[in-house]
């Protein structure tokens, strides 16, 4: 019985090994945030930081900035979402009509790092202009507001001493 349970218990540290080093959610992509791993995106900053604007101690011209910023991110956002899905409707209409749309795995894959770079193109300039619109303390605070699950008192790290990305701090 007891080499059995050995056996066992060899053969579950082989199957988990690989999940171990596995990320879960928030991956570029995934459900964390904006091709950043867990990073909060541009506009989930924005939108704290418009939120708590008085704790910021934002001016009214500051105010203005971020406001104008952030449509201008949601129209930038309208603009790549729009992209994706005429892009998936001539994908479907190819299906339907038997003929194969991307010519196989790689093509697919460059059309996707496509996406992402024009995302980041378009999203580029807005960035900058909210780096410029908040010192760096205020950007700081505004990313611990925004990240989810991050305490927003300052000094308080996970308990492994490891950030969200693995890395140590």
């Amino acid at each position: 019985m007891r080499y059995a349970a050995r056996w066992v218990m060899a053969g579950m540290l082989v199957c988990a090994a690989p999940l171990a080093g596995q990320r879960w959610g928030g991956g570029p992509g995934g459900s964390g945030g904006m091709m950043r791993g867990n990073a909060p995106g541009l506009a989930r900053m924005v939108e704290v930081a418009l939120a708590r604007a008085d704790e910021l101690g934002l001016d009214e011209a500051r105010i203005i900035e971020l406001r104008a910023l952030r449509n201008e991110v949601d129209a930038a956002r309208t603009t790549l979402r729009e992209e994706r899905e005429a892009r998936r409707a001539e994908t479907r209409a190819q299906v339907e009509a038997g003929e194969c749309p991307c010519g196989g795995r790689g093509e697919a894959r460059e059309q996707a790092r496509e996406t992402r770079e024009r995302g980041a193109e378009l999203l580029r300039p807005l960035a900058e202009r909210y780096r410029a619109a908040l010192t760096e303390e205020e950007r700081l605070q505004v990313r611990r507001w925004a990240t989810p699950g991050r305490s927003a008192r300052p000094g308080l790290r996970p308990r492994s001493g490891r950030t969200r990305g693995g890395v140590t701090g």
